[in-house]
């Protein structure tokens, strides 16, 4: 279960961001990629808070920059003062470094679990939301 405080604060402030990307980035995309990545975390033992903000952010690099969006969003994760208000300085790492890993042509292996969550929940996302897998 995700703590309602955040899933109130990322509503009202984080999810906004997602308004005037483009067609594939926009707040349903967000909204999908969250739900996606709580469901496969279901079984894991992870902090859902966390997976929930990784999701959230994952893309919100894309308002200032597209070739490097995902650093972009985790220096946006790290710069989220309010984020201090449900994790620590330790988690908040975490949060960034799973945003920043999560595109998948950069060709590392992400860091963390979080990372790894993210970075099978957003293609799946996106091949469902534009046929871009070929089916």
């Amino acid at each position: 279960m995700v703590d309602e405080s955040l899933k109130n604060y990322i509503e009202t402030s984080i999810f906004p961001l997602y308004d005037d990307l483009d067609v594939a980035h926009q707040r349903d995309h967000v909204e999908m990629v969250i739900k996606l990545s709580l469901s496969i975390a279901e079984n894991l033992n992870v902090n859902m808070d966390m997976v929930y903000a990784t999701a959230a952010y994952h893309d919100t690099g894309l308002v200032k920059e597209n070739k490097n969006h995902n650093i972009t969003s985790g220096n946006i994760v790290r710069e989220d003062m309010w984020l201090r208000d449900w994790f620590t300085e330790q988690q908040i790492e975490t949060i960034a470094q799973a945003v920043e890993d999560h595109y998948m042509a950069s060709g590392n292996e992400p860091r963390n679990i979080y990372g790894k969550i993210i970075a099978k929940a957003n293609p799946m996302v996106n091949c469902h939301d534009r046929v871009l897998c070929g089916l």
